[in-house]
């Protein structure tokens, strides 16, 4: 073997020990170097295609296999990878035209069919999508990635039942424990979005991801606590879990849970830095501390830096309360405020609202900053925002964390510039954010962290978003916080709707004249 093929293989085996430790920069960079020494050599194009689709890098993740189908010759699976990177990238027509002459030429491969089922489904085409599952299926009938995919297209259609059943098929079916958490998951949220609570809450732990690479190790030496055990004067920690929308949204649990600590009880919070501030004033008979998350030697850990555990009882997740004190949505309280804002801070934004200029000021975010096909037709498209922001009479702040740069653009080109609030970082001072949300006159947003916020602190909120999360619970109302008005589209193909009536609701909530 030549010093260059040497060198080459190492950086490969480099590449390929990273990624397993789940280190998918370091492992992208290993790649690279190993295509520097040889550069085209399939051996790390393919899988730098994969890990580049991994890291959400579709416009690179395209270039590479569209390397590799230069190369020949023509291979399944680089096919339905090239034709997912276009997919990602909303490219649906492309994504179609690869892969309809290949699946003329070889219509016995179920995964050419299911991977022209998901360009389907990201374009919302769910009837066709079940058509080439269906296809798919029928070459290959114990598929369970197959399955798992039309049982969600089911779910999408609305036909419940059916893919309730196909899911609880799959479940245990998958050699990767990722694919099994997952399906284990979307099971879970089947069963809440159907209103199940009692089956949905059991079948939640699955949130746990026992085996799988997202699954977390918490850095806690007392015994995990789990329902049914006692509460009553332990010395308990309690810990925030998955993302911050979730952090917020189950720390609704907590006024249950102060209540049955009882007087000789002892806790603990931790929760994502951002959020100290304001649950150490919220729950002031808690100790509130940062949690840290890493992925160390592969495994991702969540620790608690400078915490004496030594006097611990017992800890648990938030979400452990959940198959507790909300078992029915009679166990949902009527009113729901659990977040205190600094008031001197609320009046300060009050001053600074009221220097912008008369009328009511609206707080409007309309974006998530992780995109992607399953995600971004859950968010009304900002062209649809045209008809709220010239809503006349209204002033309206943006709250959008991130780059919103071109949307702040098209706003003025329509005429309705969004006001900025001055020093203030939506994204990461939670705790201004909370105090921005109580001076506001209403916040208008998709479910996220920032109106979970706002809804806990009592702001008055407005959702645009879908019907048919999995936190809607079965319900037509927002349970969680009974004060949230929701704006459904009866489709994610047509935001139109909700948007007509949310602009009528503002005109009528501020009195506003209905001309312009």
């Amino acid at each position: 073997m030549t010093r260059e093929a040497a060198a080459f293989a190492d950086a490969v085996r480099r590449a390929m020990n990273l990624e397993a430790q789940h280190d998918l920069p370091g492992a992208f960079a290993a790649y690279e170097t190993a295509l520097a020494l040889r550069p085209g050599a399939p051996e790390a194009v393919l899988p730098l295609a994969q890990l580049a689709f991994r890291l959400g890098e579709y416009g690179v993740s395209e270039k590479l296999y569209a390397h590799l189908l230069a190369q020949g010759p023509v291979e399944p699976g680089v096919i339905c990878g090239y034709a997912a990177a276009l997919r990602e990238q909303k490219r649906f027509d492309a994504a179609i035209d690869l892969l309809k002459p290949v699946i003329a030429q070889n219509p016995a491969i179920p995964q050419l069919w299911r991977a022209l089922g998901e360009v389907m489904a990201a374009q919302l085409d769910g009837a066709n999508a079940l058509i080439f599952y269906d296809e798919a299926l029928r070459l290959a009938p114990d598929d369970p990635s197959t399955r798992m995919l039309r049982a969600c297209q089911l779910l999408d259609n609305g036909q419940q039942e059916d893919g309730l059943k196909e899911l609880e098929a799959v479940i245990g079916r998958f050699d990767d424990p990722d694919d099994d958490a997952s399906a284990a998951i979307a099971h879970a949220h089947a069963l809440l979005r159907a209103g199940r609570l009692e089956d949905g809450w059991r079948a939640y732990e699955a949130r746990y991801r026992y085996g799988a690479t997202q699954e977390v190790h918490y850095a806690l030496w007392a015994p995990h606590w789990r329902p049914g055990e006692p509460l009553a004067g332990c010395n308990m920690l309690v810990c925030a879990e998955q993302g911050l929308g979730d952090e917020v949204l189950f720390a609704s649990l907590l006024p249950d849970v102060v209540r049955d600590l009882g007087p000789d009880g002892r806790l603990t919070l931790a929760v994502e830095p951002r959020l100290v501030a304001l649950f150490a004033r919220s729950f002031p008979r808690a100790r509130v501390i940062a949690h840290r998350t890493q992925r160390i030697d592969g495994l991702l850990q969540r620790s608690f830096p400078d915490f004496d555990q030594s006097s611990l009882d017992a800890w648990a997740l938030m979400g452990d309360f959940l198959s507790v004190y909300r078992r029915d949505i009679a166990d949902f309280p009527a009113g729901n405020v659990f977040l205190t804002p600094d008031p001197a801070r609320v009046a300060h934004w009050k001053g600074v609202l009221d220097g912008l200029g008369p009328g009511p000021k609206v707080g409007v975010l309309w974006k998530s900053l992780k995109g992607g096909n399953l995600r971004d037709p859950a968010f009304a498209p900002f062209a649809d925002w045209r008809e709220i922001l010239t809503t006349p009479g209204v002033a309206f702040v943006n709250l959008q964390y991130g780059d919103s740069t071109e949307e702040a653009r098209r706003a003025e080109e329509w005429g309705a510039p969004m006001l900025r609030l001055p020093g203030l970082d939506p994204k990461d001072d939670l705790d201004e954010l909370a105090a921005v949300s109580r001076a506001l006159d209403l916040i208008v947003a998709p479910s996220n962290a920032t109106s979970n916020i706002a809804a806990a602190c009592g702001g008055e909120v407005w959702l645009l978003a879908p019907g048919q999360s999995w936190t809607q619970l079965g319900q037509k109302n927002y349970i969680w916080y009974p004060g949230v008005r929701t704006f459904h589209p009866p489709s994610l193909k047509d935001w139109s709707r909700p948007v007509r009536r949310l602009r009528a609701a503002l005109i009528e909530r501020f009195s506003a004249p209905c001309t312009g």
